[in-house]
């Protein structure tokens, strides 16, 4: 061999090792599409004898190189490509690669066969059907395959132009302007006593009343002014109806020097009324000084919770720098349910906001000082028969007699709303009374303004004079109704003259004045709603007031620059949606949620869990369905971004941080606006529905997919992100990060974010990880979190209660119910952190279990099962909700908890659960302590026991807490009902908030206890851990589809008998099998015996069919444990006997009709045998004949080429029948039919797979080291065997397939032959040792 061709061939094997190796490169990345494109471009030479002998020829190099370069070009055109895609292209390469050849048709041929078997199961579907319908047709295919990859071109397009949307989006740099500073207040003597200076400038905000600390676990009196706005703050985020009452307590000090003056001085023993002026304030000098020093958030909260107390709340507050400020942003939150009357006297709930609502507005005030109060009154005249509540504060209560300072001129809202059997002479529809503060003879301004957007004035006066006159007969030219309300006995012949004056000189009509005289309370009351309800009607909202506090100069809070920016982002969103096609338009408006989202949850389970795998291998299905989900993120990057989507991330990321925090409350009001238009009508239809008709499932099926909410739009964002960043380039990457940092600022700012879907019940585990991230990022690196959950079955108060606990914001109305789960972090105070060990306690919320409208569409537990397990899993506590309604149910949940956390290998850290009994008055609490929960926890225990022997645990565990802690002392809270009264017009109960602040305390006390066993997790140790706890849950697939932990049991018994069923049906079937083969074997005439082997067959699956049925039902009748509990899966089991039975009969009557062809086959065969042994010989005859009459005598070496290439043609016509049978696949599906077993099995499986290899694995004993060629150099022999070893993977595929067809063949002399499709031999190894630059003898 010339130098030159010893260079070319050096130069051709290093080419091709690095194509081998490049190879396996691509075949581990996420596009194993790419791998293919070697064997589609290098073809020709990767099928030619290894290494090439003779074309040593420049063109032929220059091939090499035009191939390599066009190698690199399609990698980079197929990367990205989906599967199909990809592997379509692959084939049309090929195809264009082989056109230039002679027989182009026939290299097409052998091409497509190449690519399908180095593609093996990894070949699409859909690819397969084309190529088996083309078979033979070269061109054909290619034009199909070339319309495929058109279609998938459009389709990429459409992905790539939803990509640069997204990268304007959140690459676009907004200028961002300069944090609005709110309304400054000027400082006053009240501000000052109260410690609230600090507060004048840089506001009260949400992270100063929500986090935890030392005060806000407290509830001790105030001991000094400084400490009475925080006390009110925190009673009013109990929910605590007495939060007015504001009196400090007199310290010990106080007392002591109290105590010397008394001793000092000679009194008597009368006891002093005196009050001391250093420790008390009137009640509604706090309300206005803490409403002045708030943001508007924490107005907008502390007026909710004011309205839950039913405390009248602030709507225009005095002395604001000289003006007067309208809290029209902070009632926007609230929302009134009231009963409505309708035809037939039915009534209907009803739920508006009451900022927008049209409602009748009912103002009083009073002119000079009253012998009686006038807010005593009105809470006479708005409690019914209910009994008494002080909405409004008075005289006589705590407080109310101590002079005001700042408050005068205070307008206060209390709502009447009706109730479902309304006292008679009462209105039947909502009014809002407006309560104005102080003498109206000094408050002209106030008096203007409520003249204007008043239904009706009611004017309380003891006494008439000139100023009274005057402002009487102002307020008789306004367009409002008015009343004169005379409120004394006394003087009353003086009043009357005055009376009778002033209604003929301003015209006031009989019936609207108003005579206490000898009437009580009850009558004069009696006699005001009379007059409201005679009076003309005059509806107004109280948004529409805005344009008369416009007109006289009021501060508006909604004015606000951020505020009005907000709500003009909300609007840009909402400006193309109608309420009324919410259902049709949610499609559109959030498709990255749509059908891709949910096929991919599903897929994403059936990945974990493996149970439809088919013919295939665990590991060829995972990987297909890893492509599937590759495909779906594809597919959702081929939808548009929605306008309203678009708009909500501009406004999103485009907005400063108080812009964004009031454009995400609108959008909340909006929302919530649209649920309560479109969900009551809904339930209502619901009411008038028997169970289980088809319109009930309409309307359940309705009900849930016409929820609209802020999640959802968070949600798209989630998709949007995750789909982009399966699919990106690294630059955009870098800048969707923009998109989990502004749901950290949400997550930070208070909002609560979605955790688990709640549509899909799946954890968007990029999304939220990312978000969690960008949190950690927003704090510090080892922020730590304690989480705390609850469960419990739908409207038990869940949301309530967290809102009660830690003043969050849960929805608890808007006829939207909770759907999924949510997380809301709440700070703890830097002096705590060290004591509790945590930054923020993460609270997660969870929807209702059980509920209607996902049992009635599903029919299965499995979703609340799944949601229950995975919430407890990442709790460090969790609060179950219970009532007497619901405890059989959470009891069934809970054992299914159980089961499920003794079932998963890592069940993690312990939880502690609490149980919270609602509706439980203190006087039964004992004895419920003693029966119930006793009985609640043995059952638990014996379930544990039960289900840990189920799944050979029983040593681990032997009781209830060995999963999760609790102790019967501390963990059993017992909670008084929620309402004082009946609603609409009831106000939290005292009793309730006083216990759940009880719970708190526990709870933190709890923390502390933990922090000395260990740290909380850090926010990257619990999103390590919701990764693997979410996967255990998705891989569960047996546990979950059962009401309770007995059931499954009872279930897994019955699963054990029929196993036993099964295999005396296949063992029936084997043995008829075995006598049917005897018989075949020696029949004579074959024809006669098929249709009397496929009647016997016919008959045997009968008796079988029948008999399995008998022993299902002799089971359900006999006195198994608990059988009644699994009674609907009696049809499950029929149906699998009659199924299998049909199984056992095809494949019996399939093998009978192999047999039969394999025997007639093999007749044909022996013949055929003797035919080839004839040719055979004639043509060794023929060769040695020809060999003679050469003139020259051949060499060995041409003597055997001469052999080999008549071998070769006559062994290729040999055909031998093929049976490929994937043994593997058969056994892993047989071992996982057994479904309460089938999880561990998998997991093994799993491990198997990933230590067993599909490669032959080269050693030292495989490569002869001792070859005469190698003798010359130790180490460039150990780097050859290297070589050797590390590229035998690669050549395995090659050599195994080669190695299976000379076997088919019989073909024993072509093993010896192989060339580089099965391996080297020492002359490949003389010219690797070449390469080197040896010389090779």
């Amino acid at each position: 061999m010339s130098t030159n061709e010893l260079i070319t061939e050096m130069l051709l094997y290093n080419v091709l090792v690095a194509l081998i190796r490049l190879k396996q490169i691509l075949a581990k990345t996420d596009e194993g599409h790419l791998q293919y494109l070697i064997t589609a471009i290098f073809y020709e030479i990767l099928k030619s004898e290894f290494p090439l002998k003779t074309d040593v020829s420049k063109r032929k190099q220059k091939s090499m190189t035009d191939k390599i370069l066009k190698l690199e070009h399609y990698i980079i055109e197929l990367r990205g490509m989906s599967k199909e895609e990809g592997q379509a292209s692959v084939f049309i390469i090929a195809l264009e690669e082989v056109e230039d050849l002679k027989n182009s048709k026939k290299g097409g041929e052998s091409v497509i066969q190449t690519l399908r078997e180095d593609m093996g199961s990894e070949l699409c579907a859909s690819l397969e059907q084309l190529i088996e319908k083309h078979a033979g047709n070269p061109a054909e295919l290619k034009d199909e395959l070339n319309l495929i990859r058109k279609h998938r071109v459009t389709q990429t397009e459409l992905m790539k132009n939803t990509l640069c949307e997204i990268g304007e989006l959140v690459c676009h740099d907004v200028s961002k302007q300069p944090e609005h500073k709110g309304h400054s207040v000027h400082k006053n003597d009240v501000l000052e006593r109260l410690g609230l200076e600090e507060y004048c400038n840089e506001k009260l905000s949400m992270r100063h009343i929500k986090k935890i600390s030392s005060q806000t676990i407290q509830s001790n009196k105030p001991s000094e002014l400084q400490e009475v706005p925080w006390y009110f703050i925190q009673k009013l985020m109990m929910v605590h109806s007495g939060a007015l009452k504001l009196k400090c307590k007199e310290s010990q000090c106080a007392k002591k020097h109290k105590g010397q003056l008394e001793d000092e001085e000679n009194v008597d023993d009368w006891p002093s009324d005196d009050t001391d002026d250093a420790l008390v304030l009137n009640p509604l000098d706090v309300i206005v000084a803490v409403f002045m020093c708030c943001d508007h958030f924490v107005q907008q909260e502390l007026v909710e919770k004011m309205s839950l107390c039913q405390i009248a709340v602030p709507f225009l507050l005095p002395n604001y720098n000289g003006s007067c400020y309208i809290l029209q942003w902070a009632l926007r939150a609230m929302r009134k349910k009231w009963h409505q009357t309708l035809e037939g006297n039915e009534t209907s709930i009803i739920e508006k906001d009451i900022v927008t609502h049209p409602m009748l507005a009912v103002t009083f005030i009073r002119l000079g000082d009253l012998q009686r109060s006038k807010s005593a009154f009105l809470n006479i005249l708005l409690s019914g028969t209910q009994g008494h509540h002080s909405f409004f504060i008075h005289f006589e209560m705590e407080g109310g007699d101590v002079p005001r300072k700042i408050s005068n001129g205070l307008v206060q809202l209390s709502w009447y709303l009706p109730q479902e059997k309304e006292n008679e002479g009462r209105l039947l529809e909502p009014m809002v009374v407006m309560n104005l503060r102080g003498d109206a003879k000094s408050l002209s301004t106030q008096v203007g303004f409520l003249s204007e957007v008043s239904s009706m004035i009611f004017v309380f006066l003891d006494n008439i004079g000139k100023e009274e006159e005057k402002v009487i007969t102002n307020l008789s030219k306004s367009k409002s109704n008015f009343f004169l309300l005379q409120n004394t006995k006394n003087k009353i012949e003086a009043v009357r003259r005055r009376l009778g004056h002033l209604k003929s000189m301003c015209n006031i009509p009989r019936d609207n004045i108003l005579v206490r005289g000898k009437k009580n309370d009850a009558e004069f009351v009696s006699a005001v709603w009379s007059a409201i309800c005679k009076a003309e009607r005059r509806y107004v909202t109280l948004e529409g007031m805005s344009d008369a506090c416009r007109k006289m100069s009021f501060y508006i809070d909604e004015d606000y620059p951020p505020c009005k920016t907000g709500r003009e982002n909300a609007d840009k969103v909402f400006s193309d949606l109608n309420p009324d096609k919410i259902v049709e338009l949610k499609g559109k408006i959030f498709p990255f949620q749509g059908l891709h989202w949910h096929e991919f949850s599903r897929i994403d389970k059936e990945y974990q869990r493996l149970k439809n795998t088919g013919k295939k291998t665990p590991l060829e299905y995972a990987k297909e369905l890893e492509q599937k989900k590759k495909e779906l993120r594809q597919k959702q990057l081929e939808n548009e971004l929605s306008p309203a989507i678009k708009m909500f991330i501009d406004a999103l990321l485009g907005s400063t941080k108080e812009e964004r925090l009031f454009f995400l409350h609108w959008m909340k009001f909006k929302l919530d606006s649209i649920s309560l238009t479109i969900l009551p009508k809904i339930r209502e239809d619901l009411k008038h529905q028997s169970l289980k008709t088809s319109k009930k499932e309409q309307l359940l099926n309705r009900l849930s997919r016409s929820s609209l909410g802020l999640e959802h739009f968070l949600r798209e964002i989630g998709q949007i992100y995750e789909a982009s960043f399966y699919c990106s380039d690294p630059q955009l990457k870098k800048h969707l990060t923009k998109l989990p940092s502004a749901a950290a600022d949400m997550l930070l700012s208070g909002f609560p974010v979605e955790l688990i879907d709640g549509d899909v019940s799946n954890i968007p585990m990029g999304w939220v990880s990312d978000v969690l991230k960008q949190v950690q990022i927003k704090t510090h690196p080892d922020t730590r979190i304690f989480v705390l959950s609850v469960l419990g079955l739908q409207s038990t108060g869940k949301s309530t209660l967290l809102n009660t606990l830690f003043g969050l914001q849960f929805a608890v109305s808007a006829g939207r119910c909770t759907r999924g789960a949510f997380m809301q972090l709440i700070s703890v105070d830097h002096h705590m952190k060290a004591e509790l060990g945590c930054d923020y306690i993460m609270v997660i919320n969870t929807e209702g279990l059980r509920a209607e409208e996902l049992l009635s569409l599903t029919n299965n537990y499995e979703h609340d099962n799944e949601l229950a397990t995975l919430i407890t899993g990442l709790s460090d506590i969790v609060l179950v909700n219970l009532s007497s309604e619901s405890n059989s149910e959470m009891q069934d949940i809970l054992q299914i908890i159980v089961h499920a956390l003794i079932r998963m290998k890592e069940v993690g850290i312990k939880q502690s659960i609490y149980f919270i009994h609602h509706n439980v008055s203190d006087l039964s609490a004992n004895v419920l302590n003693l029966s119930g929960v006793t009985q609640l926890l043995k059952q638990l225990n014996f379930l544990t026991q039960m289900a840990a022997k189920q799944e050979n645990k029983e040593e681990t565990y032997t009781k209830f807490s060995d999963v999760i802690h609790y102790d019967i002392k501390k963990t059993m809270k017992y909670m008084p009902g929620l309402w004082h009264s009946q609603p609409p017009m009831a106000s939290v109960s005292s009793g309730y908030s006083e216990k759940v602040f009880e719970l708190k305390q526990q709870l933190v006390d709890h923390i502390k206890q933990e922090r000395k066993k260990r740290l909380p997790l850090t926010i990257s140790d619990f999103i390590i851990s919701m990764e693997d706890f979410s996967n255990a849950v998705k891989s569960e697939d047996f546990i979950f589809s059962f009401q309770n932990s007995l059931a499954a049991v009872t279930y897994s018994k019955l699963s054990s008998e029929y196993s036993d069923w099964k295999w005396e049906i296949q063992k029936s079937f084997t043995k008829w099998k075995e006598e049917a083969e005897r018989r075949i074997k020696n029949c004579e005439e074959i024809d006669n015996l098929v249709p009397a082997l496929k009647s016997e067959a016919d008959e045997l699956a009968r008796k079988q069919e029948l008999e399995g049925l008998r022993k299902l039902q002799a089971y359900f009748t006999s006195d198994a444990n608990n059988r009644e509990l699994i009674e609907n899966y009696k049809n499950h089991f029929e149906i699998n006997i009659k199924t299998l039975c049909l199984e056992c009969k095809g494949n019996a009557v399939r093998k009978c009709e192999e047999l039969i062809k394999l025997h007639q086959s093999l007749t044909d065969f022996n013949n055929l045998i003797k035919k080839y042994i004839q040719e055979i010989e004639q043509k060794v005859n023929e060769l040695l004949q020809k060999c003679k009459l050469k003139k020259n005598d051949l060499s060995e070496t041409q003597l055997k080429e001469e052999f080999e290439k008549m071998w070769e043609k006559n062994v290729k016509s040999f055909k031998m029948p093929e049976d490929h049978v994937n043994i593997r696949a058969d056994m892993e599906n047989t071992l996982m039919t057994d479904e309460s077993k089938r999880k561990d099995i998998k997991e093994k499986l799993r491990e198997s797979h990933l230590s067993h290899t599909e490669y032959f694995i080269a050693t030292d004993k495989h490569v002869n080291t001792k070859s005469s060629y190698l003798y010359r150099s130790w180490d460039l022999t150990k780097q050859i065997a290297s070589d050797i070893k590390e590229m035998a993977p690669s050549w395995w595929p090659f050599s195994h397939k080669n190695t299976t067809e000379m076997v088919a063949r019989n073909a024993d002399k072509d093993i010896g032959s192989m060339r580089f499709e099965g391996g080297l031999q020492e002359k490949d190894i003389q010219r690797t040792a070449s390469k080197g630059g040896h010389h090779v003898n």
